[in-house]
């Protein structure tokens, strides 16, 4: 595992960790979620190294342990498409080493709203795609974007808002009661969770300015703009818990595999047994994570 950095949106220096080994048989780049950082996929990275896949996980805008602690978690107008910016460049340096292998798309939560806007800007990058902890965008982050709209108006767009947070994240961990954290709702493995809640670089409250980008982007996705997106034979994987808040328990997940499944004819999903958001840090993650070898496999 190697800490990377390159230019990208705006010449500003983006870094990524990469899992590389000798002789690989695919690409895989991991576009992560809301107030995460690139070493969380560590054991997912080290798994599919096992599987002969080069892993790399991009840090977003101001994220990651290495950005300055006043701008982490905040976000400028245009820093959502930056971000897809950034693994654009990040795909082309990797095209030019690689061209001879298949790249692969991975993006969990957030970063499964990115990879889709990704297929949009950036067409015909990809020879597949993975959609973690995903859900079709509906009224609730439709609502999302009016009120953190309306709450920008008033407020500086560097302000940190808790409201936005209790209303959003914090409201799922109320469907996991009696807690054990403050981020139950992540997974049910509690070391996880405490991690998540006691490190400063993660699980932070983000700014206005953060929230407003945030879902002003992803409540567009997939609006009508998205309906030929992806060619018949284009293979998508979908996942998630059968217990993910985000996805209201799978069904939101449905509904975005009902919507590319008018497209392509090669598009699957999973839903798993009692596991929550982050199926990558289940108790029974191996088990995921044989599931997603196992698809990767067919893509030849």
């Amino acid at each position: 595992m190697n800490l990377c950095r390159e230019k990208g949106y705006k010449e500003q220096e983006f870094t990524f960790l990469s899992h590389e080994i000798n002789n690989p048989r695919g690409i895989i780049i991991i576009a992560y979620g809301v107030a995460e950082s690139a070493e969380r996929y560590n054991y997912l990275a080290s798994q599919l190294n096992l599987d002969n896949y080069n892993v790399y996980v991009i840090n977003h805008i101001n994220h990651g342990p290495y950005c300055n602690s006043n701008l982490l978690g905040h976000w400028e107008k245009h820093d959502f498409d930056g971000c897809l910016f950034n693994i654009n460049v990040l795909y082309k340096k990797l095209k030019s080493q690689f061209s001879h292998l298949n790249f692969i798309l991975l993006g969990h939560s957030m970063g499964s709203f990115m990879a889709q806007k990704y297929f949009l800007l950036y067409p015909n990058d990809f020879n597949g795609l993975i959609l973690s902890g995903c859900a079709k965008s509906d009224f609730i982050f439709k609502f999302g974007a009016l009120f953190s709209s309306f709450l920008a108006i008033f407020n500086n767009k560097h302000k940190r808002m808790p409201i936005i947070n209790n209303l959003s994240f914090a409201s799922f961990n109320k469907k996991f009661k009696p807690n054990k954290t403050s981020c139950d709702w992540l997974c049910k493995d509690e070391d996880i969770c405490k991690h998540y809640e006691s490190t400063k670089h993660i699980g932070f409250i983000a700014t206005s300015g953060f929230y407003k980008e945030f879902y002003t982007s992803i409540a567009k996705i997939p609006n009508k703009a998205y309906k030929k997106l992806f060619s018949k034979d284009f293979p998508i994987l979908l996942i998630g818990g059968k217990e993910d808040m985000v996805s209201n328990r799978g069904k939101k997940l449905i509904k975005l595999y009902e919507f590319y499944a008018k497209q392509s004819n090669d598009i699957s999903y999973k839903l798993f047994d009692n596991d929550r958001h982050e199926i990558f840090n289940e108790t029974d993650k191996d088990m995921v994570i044989d599931y997603v070898k196992t698809w990767l496999r067919r893509i030849k």
